[in-house]
């Protein structure tokens, strides 16, 4: 069974006064991650290191040791296997893939995943938001 994304963001903040680089003072509160994070996946591999957030967003960056097009095509793939659509894909000249997706209720989530230091893998930034119902 993989462990999703939520169960790793809710540890790192647990844990940040060590060295997530997270605000030790001041993470994020679970109900907001909760929100944001639930049912994302974590590739297999995958570590999550900073996680902030207030009001209705939060962002938290994660690592991979996988090149960043096989992450991107992992992602497209678990995304879709969840329901999530994808919304744009986009390719940036410097190779940095943008995903953004919604899942079934419009909670939408945006990945930049991008090279890291040469030899060092994947370095992703996933920012998710609580959906808007205001006008629904």
């Amino acid at each position: 069974m993989r462990t999703p994304l939520l169960a790793w963001v809710l540890a790192a903040t647990a844990l940040a006064g060590c060295g997530t680089g997270g605000d030790a003072a001041n993470p994020p509160p679970d109900s907001l991650l909760r929100k944001v994070f639930a049912g994302i996946p974590l590739m297999p591999g995958g570590a999550v290191g900073n996680v902030t957030g207030e009001g209705d967003a939060a962002q938290a960056m994660l690592r991979a040791a996988r090149p960043p097009d096989s992450v991107a095509t992992w992602y497209r793939r678990e995304l879709l296997a969840r329901g999530w659509t994808i919304v744009s894909d986009a390719r940036g000249r410097d190779g940095t893939v943008t995903l953004h997706a919604t899942d079934p209720g419009g909670r939408p989530i945006w990945l930049l995943i991008s090279r890291d230091a040469p030899g060092a893998g994947t370095l992703m930034t996933v920012v998710g938001a609580v959906p808007d119902t205001k006008g629904r």
